[in-house]
């Protein structure tokens, strides 16, 4: 059967735009023929960013030709001079064949990242067996003796049974140097798409004790589940089984069951990434459960207060020195 890997992101979905302003970001959705995008409007990131007001489109505008890649574009840019935006980051999203983008990016310049440019998506409309086949040995193994060994998992979808989750995300913030969003960042996606049925988070337990929790979101449209953040207790280190790998086994099977397509982990490293690589290890982790990569065409910047731009430049590089 196979799927179709160039579909609409997430974060340019109706649902996911509910998700921000339910966090107090403006949003604005705009789109024509073979276009579309939805933009968030405000200050960037980072103490000197907070100063730049910026219309941020992630993983868009999407588009499906060249030609509705200009029009976005133009209409993009009409917005943000609506809106006295300082700059515009956008991250073009092609549904359609490939194209050359040199053409009509000059007046963009490719800044780093804001989202991950490779991701790794699984194939869930295999049959089952197919799905484990592209896994690790050691994870199908664990598959198959789930309950000889006392694995079990649930899902929430109840911002009241968060607590754990939350907990998680610190301990594994702690021990790892990784930076998370705070616990309302969650609680929000939960609060408003988990009574939708398009969020929740899942639990992973070894005998009665809850060891590791992964927050997921459900598009339906395109039919993907995205693994979006996920965090686990200490003690999990102290079990022999990979239980963080037979959850997001789980999630694949859970999100088939529901005639879901396939799943987004949201970010990898290259494969020829080495070792010192900050997701290496992550990356790893993702690649032992199968999927294949996909690429998106990275993090653009135009400058419209070209003077405040160059003042705001010069003050971050002066904080990076000191």
């Amino acid at each position: 059967m196979g799927i179709n890997y160039k579909q609409k992101h997430l974060f340019q979905t109706e649902a996911w735009g509910q998700v921000q302003r339910a966090l107090g970001k403006k949003i604005v959705s705009k789109e024509g023929l073979g276009w579309s995008y939805q933009a968030v409007i405000g200050p960037s990131p980072g103490k000197i960013g907070r100063y730049v007001k910026t219309v941020y489109l992630p993983y868009g505008p999407t588009f499906d030709s060249l030609e509705a890649l200009k029009i976005a574009l133009s209409d993009a840019y009409d917005l943000s001079r609506q809106q006295n935006a300082d700059q515009i980051i956008i991250e073009p999203y092609n549904i359609g064949p490939d194209i050359q983008l040199q053409s009509v990016m000059a007046d963009y310049k490719r800044v780093r990242d804001r989202q991950p440019t490779l991701t790794l998506i699984t194939d869930l409309s295999k049959p089952w067996e197919e799905v484990l086949l592209g896994m690790s040995k050691t994870n199908r193994y664990q598959w198959r003796y789930i309950e000889r060994d006392q694995l079990d998992f649930s899902i929430t979808t109840d911002p009241s049974e968060l607590g754990d989750f939350f907990k998680m995300m610190t301990e594994t913030s702690k021990r790892t140097g990784a930076v998370f969003y705070g616990s309302n960042y969650y609680k929000t996606i939960i609060e408003v798409l988990g009574p939708l049925g398009l969020a929740g988070v899942a639990y992973g337990y070894h005998g009665k004790n809850k060891l590791v929790g992964s927050l997921f979101v459900d598009d339906i449209q395109a039919k993907r589940r995205y693994y979006l953040y996920a965090g686990s207790y200490d003690s999990m280190r102290s079990i022999k089984y990979p239980l963080n790998a037979a959850l997001v086994t789980y999630l694949q099977k859970d999100a088939q069951d529901k005639g879901l397509l396939s799943l987004d982990y949201f970010g990898v490293a290259p494969p020829e990434a080495p070792a010192d690589h900050k997701w290496y290890g992550l990356s790893k982790f993702k690649r032992s459960l199968g999927g294949s990569d996909f690429a998106t065409l990275g993090t653009w910047a135009r400058d419209l207060n070209k003077p405040k731009m160059v003042l705001v430049k010069f003050s971050q590089k002066l904080v990076h020195l000191v």
